[in-house]
């Protein structure tokens, strides 16, 4: 960068001081740049980070020559519809782009870019269309045919027999038809075939009644006294015993609301003590009393 200039302006330190300020000197969009695409360093604390925003923002609106609160306002609105204007638009004013700093500067000059845009618009011409002017032969218009070429061009060919009756096989209608036996006078859901299976499948259940289901959990003993089927180990929270085994001094006089599954509606049963002799041995527990079941 020296070597070019005198050996007496080399030795001047005002000069070479002036040449490398200008050599390594920001502009305005550099500065700006700066101050909104610094990021904080791991090393730096907060404070320094915020010295750096300050160093940038204090060089870039110095370079601008903004001096009042009336041009910093006009360089912030400057800035936002720098950011709002398209690429392509921004291309055209690239010489001028740092020297913008009012917005209704800028938005002058993008109304005449685009108003200017606009009567330059060219109609798209129409697809397929020639001009044709006698005695002059342009490259781009359609060459002549002859009677031969249109005939070779428009000759319909002819297909093979065999051919065309494939192509009717192939859109003729697919005729329905059983899946289970493969007749085509029915569908499925009619077949007698999957009557049938299904008469000998219901045929082959056997039909359990409520004792059969039950007997794993039903043992004989007795209560107070009486011999008859007891029901254990069902997953119930609370016994349940008929009215006609129980005694009157057998009441507790306590009550409780109980709802089946099939009733809406909750009951309201007297609580009474049982003594039960049954293969868990002598057991005394509390049971609710309903004239409803027949144990």
């Amino acid at each position: 960068m020296l070597a070019r200039e005198p050996t007496e302006r080399a030795n001047n330190y005002d000069f070479v001081k002036d040449l490398i300020l200008k050599r390594y000197m920001l502009n305005s969009e550099k500065l700006k740049q700066c101050f909104y695409r610094h990021q904080k360093s791991a090393e730096k604390s907060w404070r320094n980070y915020a010295h750096e925003l300050n160093s940038y923002f204090t060089e870039w609106i110095a370079e601008l020559q903004v001096k009042t609160f009336e041009q910093l306002k006009d360089l912030l609105i400057t800035e936002q519809l720098k950011y709002r204007v398209p690429a392509e638009v921004r291309e055209h004013f690239l010489y001028d782009w740092i020297k913008l700093k009012t917005p209704y500067e800028l938005a002058e000059k993008l109304d005449e870019y685009e108003s200017i845009k606009q009567s330059f618009r060219r109609e798209i011409p129409k697809k397929n269309s020639y001009k044709f002017q006698g005695g002059v032969n342009y490259s781009g218009a359609r060459p002549k045919e002859t009677p031969k070429d249109f005939k070779s061009k428009f000759q319909i060919k002819k297909e093979p027999i065999h051919e065309k009756n494939h192509e009717k096989d192939f859109e003729k209608r697919r005729q329905l038809r059983c899946y289970e036996c493969g007749s085509y006078s029915h569908l499925r859901p009619q077949c007698d075939k999957l009557k049938k299976n299904y008469e000998t499948v219901a045929s082959n259940e056997s039909v359990k009644t409520g004792t059969d289901v039950l007997a794993p959990y039903t043992s004989l003993g007795t209560v107070n006294g009486i011999e008859m089927p007891i029901l254990r180990d069902t997953g119930a929270t609370l016994d349940l015993i008929c009215k006609k085994y129980v005694k009157p001094s057998m009441f507790i006089n306590e009550t409780v609301w109980i709802r089946t599954p099939l009733e809406e509606t909750a009951v309201c049963l007297p609580m009474a003590e049982v003594e039960l002799d049954c293969v868990f041995g002598h057991v005394i527990t509390e049971a609710a009393c309903s004239s409803l079941c027949d144990f």
